[in-house]
C-alpha cells in the first residue's frame, strides 16, 4: 500500500503560503510515494525504536475498501510554495516536539 506522507507542519505551511498566493486550482499538498510498511519501519527508526519484529505483510486483495496506491504528485506544490517534502527521520529530527500534544 503506497501513500504520500508529509509532516504535518510542511502541510500547515504550504497550505499557508497557497492561501496568500493568486493560485486557484486543486493541488496536491503531499510528499513522496512511499509504502506504509517503509513509512512505519522509518518512524521507528527515527524514535529509536527497534524494528526487528516488523514483519511484511501483502497488502489483502479481497478487500475493496483499500486502495493499493493512494499516493501523489506533488510537483506542483513544490514549484508555487518552494516546499520539497522532508523525509520522516528528517522531519522527526527537524520539528522535534513542536506538534507532540
Amino acid at each position: 500500500m503506497f501513500k504520500s506522507p508529509l509532516h504535518v507542519c510542511q502541510a500547515a505551511e504550504a497550505i499557508v503560503k497557497l492561501g496568500f498566493s493568486d493560485f486557484v486550482g486543486i493541488i496536491h499538498i503531499a510528499g513522496p510515494r512511499m509504502s506504509v510498511f517503509d513509512f512505519t519501519q522509518r518512524g521507528l527508526r527515527a524514535l529509536g525504536c527497534s524494528t526487528d519484529n516488523l514483519k511484511k505483510e501483502l497488502m489483502p486483495r479481497d478487500k475493496p475498501k483499500f486502495l493499493p496506491d493512494t499516493s501523489l504528485n506533488f510537483q506542483l506544490m513544490e514549484r508555487l510554495v518552494g516546499i520539497t517534502p522532508m523525509g520522516v527521520a528528517e522531519s522527526f529530527a527537524y520539528f522535534g516536539d513542536q506538534t507532540s500534544l
